[in-house]
C-alpha cells in the first residue's frame, strides 16, 4: 500500500515535469522505469502506448509547423494583391491570378481539418492546453486570412467591372 502511494506520488511528479517540458525521452524513461518496478507484465503495453503517443506528437508538430509556415507565406502573397493596377489588362490578369490563389486558400481548409483531427487524437492521450490553444490560434489566423482574401477579391472584381464599364 505504501509502495503504491510512493510510486503514484513520483508518477505525478514526473508527469507534471513532462507537461512543462518537451523532453519526451525523459518522460518515456521515467514511465518505463516506473512500470518496470511496479508491474513488469504491463511494461510492453505501456512502452507501445508511449511510442504511439510520441509518433502522434511528432506528426502533429510537423504538420503544425508546415501549416504555420504555409499560412505565413500565403498571407504575404495575398497582401501583394492588395494594390491597384493601372490598365484593364493588368486588372484582368491580377483578378485571374488571385482567383486561383483564393481557390487554393479555400481548398486548404481540408489540411486545417486534418491537423485539427491530429490534435484531437493527441489530446486523447495527452491533455495539454497548448495543443488546443495552438489549433485555435491557427484557425483564427486562417479565418482572418480568408476574410482578407475575400475582401481583396471583391475589391479586385469591383475595380475590374468599373473599368470594363468605362471602356464600353
Amino acid at each position: 500500500m505504501i509502495l503504491d502511494f510512493i510510486i503514484l506520488y513520483f508518477y505525478n511528479i514526473f508527469y507534471n515535469i513532462f507537461i512543462f517540458t518537451y523532453n519526451n525521452i525523459f518522460y518515456i524513461c521515467i514511465i518505463i522505469f516506473y512500470m518496470h518496478i511496479y508491474n513488469r507484465d504491463s511494461l510492453n503495453n505501456t512502452k507501445s502506448l508511449l511510442e504511439v503517443g510520441i509518433v502522434k506528437w511528432t506528426e502533429y508538430e510537423d504538420q503544425f509547423s508546415e501549416a504555420t509556415e504555409w499560412l505565413t507565406q500565403t498571407e504575404q502573397l495575398v497582401q501583394t494583391f492588395n494594390k491597384l493596377q493601372d490598365s484593364l489588362e493588368e486588372k484582368k490578369n491580377v483578378l485571374e491570378q488571385f482567383q486561383i490563389h483564393l481557390q487554393t486558400l479555400f481548398d486548404w481548409q481540408k489540411e486545417l481539418d486534418r491537423l485539427n483531427m491530429k490534435a484531437q487524437m493527441l489530446l486523447e492521450t495527452c491533455a495539454d492546453t497548448r495543443i488546443s490553444n495552438a489549433i485555435t490560434q491557427l484557425t483564427t489566423k486562417y479565418n482572418a486570412l480568408l476574410s482578407l482574401a475575400k475582401e481583396i477579391m471583391r475589391r479586385l472584381e469591383l475595380h475590374y467591372q468599373v473599368i470594363t464599364i468605362y471602356y464600353l
